[in-house]
């Protein structure tokens, strides 16, 4: 199969000559790229986030995690209105091989727990214990893959996308005559 060609008017974004024309750019406008690296690095950190609590969680849900109970020692109220709880705890497994000292309850309680709850943990150096049952890891995986995706979006927005080079030039059709 035949390389794909560019056209002359349209730049290929990823040559070598055009990335150091897109960073003599970026050098040339200055104080603005504070804005534009902003732009890229929030989401990127977002993403990073995210993404790491829903495969802290998912790993603790695979055949892989490590059943057990957690003792609830701290809850705190959270939520727009105050009405969920997000709680801390110790995790001690079914057969007690594994003990967390404290970690993270994952997702937030509608009332608040007392005592133990059975929970899962992906391993011994795991900072959030999620729930047995359902599909907890799936919001904030998501989350991180659409913050990913901004973030690469913005990047070729503000640096690969080529520049350019002012309103297309309008030709005249054949079939049209001037009139006198």
């Amino acid at each position: 199969m035949a390389a794909a060609r560019y056209p002359a008017s349209m730049q290929n974004p990823f040559t070598r000559a055009n990335l150091g024309h897109q960073l003599e750019a970026a050098y040339f406008m200055g104080w603005l790229n504070l804005v534009f690296v902003a732009l890229i690095v929030l989401p990127a950190v977002a993403a990073g986030s995210l993404l790491g609590r829903g495969i802290d969680a998912r790993l603790a849900q695979s055949p892989g995690g490590v059943a057990g109970t957690v003792s609830i020692i701290d809850c705190q109220p959270t939520g727009r209105r105050q009405s969920s709880w997000r709680c801390d705890g110790e995790f001690t497994s079914d057969d007690g091989t594994v003990h967390v000292a404290r970690l993270q309850l994952f997702p937030v309680f509608d009332e608040r727990p007392f005592g133990t709850v059975k929970a899962r943990v992906s391993g011994p150096d795991a900072t959030i214990a999620t729930s047995p049952a359902g599909l907890s890891w799936l919001v904030p995986i998501g989350g991180g893959l659409a913050f990913a995706g901004l973030t690469v979006y913005l990047f070729y927005k503000c640096y690969l996308e080529p520049r350019s080079r002012g309103p297309a030039q309008s030709t005249p059709s054949p079939r049209r005559r001037r009139r006198r």
